[in-house]
């Protein structure tokens, strides 16, 4: 019994924290992957390849501000977004707020919906097929026949000059 409530409390753990973010610091002077997408409250944490780096955002102030400092191979730090937007950091040793070598983009968005498909009926077919002919027996076409032949005859004589 204990050993399935210890496996459960990891299960729960794992899945609480699947949609939080990691990213490498190095090798090299990268961050991988450079942008993540979390949701508020969600958490970013960066993990050191490689020294000596640091995850610094551009601001200085505001809602979403960290610095973890200069740090060795194999540190990690955290951080927990909580306001929608976009958050550039860079690398205070090799890079600049705003720059373009070791710089990357924390996007904390609101999760949208998966839209739900809702099914539609088919047409109902018309009894007959596509465009109903009514079938008729026997007598009924030969009382047609008889009214077509009618009807021509009529046709004709009132066309024919006299």
């Amino acid at each position: 019994m204990r050993v399935r409530l210890l496996a459960l409390a990891v299960l729960f753990q794992a899945a609480a924290a699947a949609a939080d973010q990691s990213v490498g610091i190095g090798p090299g002077l990268a961050f991988n992957p450079p942008t993540v997408v979390v949701a508020p409250g969600e958490t970013v944490t960066w993990i050191w390849q490689d020294a000596p780096h640091s995850s610094t955002s551009d601001a200085t102030s505001g809602p979403e501000v960290w610095n973890s400092g200069v740090q060795a191979t194999g540190a990690t730090f955290s951080h927990t977004f909580q306001t929608p937007g976009d958050y550039p950091y860079y690398c205070l040793v090799h890079s600049f707020p705003g720059g373009t070598f070791m710089n990357g983009l924390v996007r904390v968005a609101q999760p949208t919906a998966t839209p739900t498909v809702t099914p539609t009926r088919p047409p109902t077919p018309l009894p007959g097929g596509p465009a109903a002919i009514p079938s008729l027996s026997g007598a009924g076409r030969l009382l047609l026949g008889l009214a077509l032949a009618a009807a021509a005859v009529l046709l004709l004589s009132f066309a024919r000059p006299r």
